[in-house]
């Protein structure tokens, strides 16, 4: 046998660098691939080893692989979902435990400076504001149809006439005996028309919600000719007076009463310009206004035309 030290040695002995091994030769055993290498007398030659036949005509055998399941790849195109589709869900708003005046709704419109000033200086802003509608309250009765909007002058200065003094200060306007009653802008002629007088002026939409009954008062009765181009801001207030934070414009309104159950109404003189119709003249109103035959008595007439009108209003803006 040939070691490895044997072969090692043999090569540092070597200066030409010329490689020269034993003749090699096999012995067949058991395992064909076991080989001897014997021992001969060195020679200075490459000697070729011979093959054993046994590798050589032998043929090789082929190993065929399995065949692999393909899988059919489908070129899909994903779908893009516009932006505009993708709405967050509609909450309610947030019952704050800030009871408001109406004339505090708006005032940050034509002031801006109005929610950053300290107390003092925002009841002169809303002195101010009152004493800016009282002067233009002839103006407004004239341009927005005050009377068939329900306004009476001598109710209107009732209530304008102790905020120009107080702002919306509701210590002072109760001992005035002027405070807004909210509970009854769905019944009460004077207080709703004072509400729909100041949502007319400062161009702005309030909506009063009842949760007893279910029920959201969407203010004014129609929407100022000069705000019909603009996106009017929508205030929620409880009946209660209690300002409502969230975000929800009309549209999001209607959305939300349709899935919570709520039904949205105009105001008292709408409702009440209904109600002195007959039932005849309110099936020609549901025709005109394309809702079809009318079921049911006469309030339920009544109220049905009345949120149709609403809902075509506040998906029209």
């Amino acid at each position: 046998m040939v070691s490895f030290a044997t072969l090692i040695a043999s090569c540092k002995r070597n200066p030409k660098r010329t490689f020269t091994i034993h003749s090699l030769t096999y012995s067949e055993l058991r395992k064909p691939d076991v080989f001897l290498l014997a021992e001969m007398n060195p020679v200075n030659t490459m000697v070729k080893a011979e093959v054993p036949s046994i590798l050589v005509d032998k043929p090789v055998q082929k190993v065929e692989k399995s065949p692999v399941a393909t899988v059919a790849t489908v070129n899909t195109v994903p779908t893009r979902i516009a932006k505009s589709d993708i709405r967050p869900p509609l909450y309610e708003p947030k019952t704050s435990n800030t009871i408001i005046d109406p004339l505090i709704l708006g005032v940050e419109l034509t002031d801006p400076l109005y929610s950053m000033s300290p107390h003092n200086t925002k009841r002169d802003i809303e002195c101010a504001s009152a004493l800016d509608l009282e002067s233009r309250m002839n103006e407004l009765y004239k341009s927005e149809s005050g009377r068939s909007r329900g306004w009476l002058k001598g109710g209107l200065e009732q209530f304008i006439k102790p905020r120009c003094s107080s702002g919306g200060n509701l210590q002072e306007l109760h001992r005035a005996k002027s405070p807004f009653l909210w509970q009854c802008v769905a019944d009460e002629k004077t207080v709703s028309a004072f509400l729909d007088f100041v949502c007319t002026a400062r161009h702005i939409r309030v909506a009063v919600w009842f949760a007893d009954t279910k029920t959201v008062y969407l203010y004014p009765a129609a929407d100022s000719l000069s705000a019909v181009d603009k996106t009017i801001p929508l205030y929620h207030v409880t009946c209660k007076g209690e300002l409502r934070h969230g975000r929800m414009n009309g549209k999001e309104l209607l959305d939300y009463a349709k899935t919570a159950g709520y039904t949205v109404l105009p105001t008292y003189s709408v409702i009440n310009s209904l109600n002195h119709l007959t039932l005849e003249e309110l099936g020609n109103v549901a025709k005109g206004l394309g809702m079809g035959e009318l079921a049911g008595k006469k309030p339920d007439r009544v109220a049905a035309i009345a949120a149709f009108k609403v809902a075509q209003r506040l998906r029209a803006v």
